[in-house]
């Protein structure tokens, strides 16, 4: 199914509903929502709106922005609505959400102007690196404020808003003449004050012990600043940590080799279960947490099987054992 609209043609190919959306929406409600949407945003003369990877793009006046598309989807979908008149209310509910989203966005752009209201909502987010590319301009990494303390993964300095997180961009941190370093700083301290929100809990897989830090927005970014945030979860011989998705991480405390090997296969299969099924894929990379910084194990996809290769430094460290 295609659906044009007559807006410089922009064209939507809906052949597919999102993986992660499939089980709680139908083709035929995934282009209503959409519908819905692109009319709001019309009518509102956004133009260029395009719908990409979940997010529906468009602009105003040479501004560009972007709204979570699948969330406002599972947004509307999870409440209750009268049967008589869904659609209407659907139709109501999606422009209602945009235009609390406009809203946001004069909410944020008071923030951008003053840092000493911003510094109380600066975080960091976890994203792996396939979610920026070059083809697409909007999300090239280069325009934010980021850092690689982990291999193939980025930390993104972020607003902590209502209801969002803003991706900070260099261009609107200029005006604060404040180091990256120290913004960074600033939010690490602000995430690890969410540790009231994370539910940690050591678990019995199968006989191995893997500890889960669980909670839809804050685990991954927490658990990011490992040496400090999570001291008290690094084994003798390091540890091995997975962040599957933006809500969880998992930890093998490694104590020994035969301990170890015991432990990565089950500890591979949860964390790729995860990353395929919960929402907010970050990525199925394993790390070594040595005690000073991760190292990534290689990974080699073959004939839809995954394995995974134990760092060399890994290896000797166990067989020193």
């Amino acid at each position: 199914m295609v659906i044009t609209v007559n807006l410089g043609k922009i064209t939507f190919d809906m052949n597919q509903v999102p993986e992660e959306l499939r089980s709680i929406v139908s083709q035929k409600t995934f282009s209503s929502f959409l519908s819905f949407a692109i009319d709001h945003l019309t009518r509102n003369n956004y133009k260029n709106i395009h719908l990409e990877e979940g997010l529906l793009r468009f602009e105003r006046n040479s501004e560009k922005l972007q709204v979570n598309f699948t969330n406002l989807l599972k947004h509307i979908i999870a409440r209750k609505h009268p049967i008589i008149g869904k659609q209407r209310s659907w139709k109501k509910s999606t422009g209602d959400y945009l235009d609390n989203f406009f809203s946001g966005i004069t909410f944020t752009d008071s923030i951008l102007s003053d840092f000493s209201k911003a510094k109380t909502y600066l975080t960091v987010r976890l994203h792996s690196q396939t979610a920026y590319t070059e083809k697409s301009p909007f999300d090239s990494i280069q325009h934010h404020v980021y850092r690689i303390d982990i291999p193939d993964t980025y930390i993104v300095l972020a607003l902590d808003l209502p209801n969002t997180f803003h991706l900070l961009t260099k261009k609107q941190i200029e005006k604060w003449g404040i180091a990256e370093a120290d913004l960074f700083e600033i939010a690490r301290t602000k995430v690890g004050n969410q540790i009231e929100k994370i539910t940690a809990k050591k678990r019995d897989w199968n006989g191995v012990p893997i500890v889960t830090l669980f909670d839809g927005d804050y685990s991954a970014a927490y658990c990011s600043d490992f040496r400090n945030n999570c001291d008290n979860i690094i084994g003798e011989i390091g540890s091995l940590v997975a962040f599957p998705t933006k809500g969880s991480v998992f930890v093998h405390m490694i104590s020994s080799k035969e301990a170890f090997s015991e432990a990565l296969p089950i500890f591979s299969e949860q964390v790729n279960k995860f990353y395929t099924e919960d929402p907010g894929p970050i990525t199925n990379n394993l790390y070594w947490f040595d005690g000073q910084s991760f190292i990534k194990f290689d990974i080699s996809h073959q004939n839809g099987a995954i394995t995974y290769t134990t760092p060399h430094p890994l290896v000797a460290r166990l067989n020193a054992r």
